[in-house]
């Protein structure tokens, strides 16, 4: 695919800050996911005192929480980057916005 690397008569810009959402993007989902998990861990080793029904329905009420905070975050990165990708695709191999010249006249080009 050495063909769509460049297109004729284009300058190549320097990749923007979609491609540095795409790189953090995987290290991103992991971190979030572990501070998730660690801050349900110390839940579940230091559970609050109380009967066993009481702790159980505490630590159930915190996994629900954990794993609504892990879909929501996931949700939100990932927004983040598909739209960052959308870019990516957008400014096609050239990586410009729009490097086509805009003729600006009063008359139609005529050919």
């Amino acid at each position: 695919m050495a063909f769509l690397n460049k297109l004729p008569n284009s300058t190549r810009y320097p990749h923007g800050m979609e491609w540095k959402i795409l790189k953090k993007t995987p290290w991103l989902l992991f971190y979030s996911a572990n501070i998730i998990a660690i801050f349900t861990a110390v839940a579940h080793i230091i559970p609050p005192e109380g009967t066993a029904a009481e702790i159980s329905k505490h630590l159930d009420f915190v996994n629900i929480i954990a794993i609504a905070f892990l879909v929501a975050s996931w949700m939100i990165i990932l927004t983040v980057a598909f739209g960052a990708f959308v870019v990516y695709l957008m400014k096609g191999p050239a990586y410009a916005w729009d490097p086509l010249e805009v003729v600006d006249s009063e008359e139609p080009d005529s050919r």
